[in-house]
């Protein structure tokens, strides 16, 4: 019986974590036309602009992971946690367009 509950509870977890992936999907939709960004059409380096905007902005309106953000858009999960911080002490959080962005999506 043990053996049957884990095995539930690990398919579970599995069904679970592909609705919060198919969110933060459909989440980064939402903030690419919000912003005006093509994701077809997004630059090859890791550290662009607009790459680093959609994944600040799906860090404060998510709880997506730096792994999933490195999967799918930037590479290495330490590579998500630097761009993300230059990106805030460079002061694009506080742009105008940037907090708009927040208040049109809440958790």
């Amino acid at each position: 019986m043990v053996s049957w509950m884990f095995t539930v509870r690990r398919t579970g977890a599995r069904v679970l974590a592909g609705r919060t992936e198919a969110l933060w999907e459909q989440r980064l939709k939402i903030g690419a036309k919000h912003f005006g960004v093509d994701l077809r059409k997004l630059p090859s380096s890791k550290s662009a602009l607009e790459k680093v905007r959609l994944a600040a902005w799906l860090k404060r309106t998510t709880a997506v992971s730096n792994g999933w953000l490195a999967a799918a858009r930037h590479g290495c999960t330490v590579s998500v946690s630097q761009f993300l911080r230059r990106f805030r002490l460079a002061g694009h959080e506080d742009e105008k367009r940037f907090k708009t962005a927040l208040s049109i999506v809440t958790t």
